[in-house]
């Protein structure tokens, strides 16, 4: 656990990640002390309607971080668009350096939350 009671998430496999011990599989949405599964396997799956968590989220976090595989890439424009001018900012990494990331957040007792794509094995 984090500061504030938050789960930090523990590792990943090829089927799930594990957040305070408890394994989920597949993609998962985090904050505080709450962890959804969530259904995203691309970055281009990111739309508005799937982030429907983070924007009833209360308070709002300051920062949700994207977590979009094992690669880095861009939001969809409209996603994008859509959380420039609200309460929450947006980071944008490949999974692995946004769960470093987040978890050093999660850490300090900041207000973060963490959509997090499962990164797929190429090959």
């Amino acid at each position: 656990m984090g500061a504030g009671g938050s789960s930090v998430i523990d590792t990943y496999t090829e089927r799930g990640f594990v957040v305070g011990g408890v394994e989920h599989r597949g993609s998962v949405f985090l904050y505080q002390d709450m962890t959804l599964l969530w259904k995203v396997k691309d970055i281009a799956e990111v739309t508005q309607a799937s982030l429907t968590a983070a924007h009833a989220l209360r308070p709002p976090p300051d920062l949700l971080i994207v977590g979009c595989g094992a690669r880095i890439g861009a939001l969809p424009r409209e996603t994008a668009e859509f959380f420039r001018d609200g309460e929450t900012a947006v980071e944008v990494l490949d999974t692995p350096n946004a769960v470093a990331t987040y978890n050093i957040l999660v850490q300090e007792g900041r207000s973060v939350a963490a959509a997090m794509i499962l990164p797929r094995t190429e090959g």
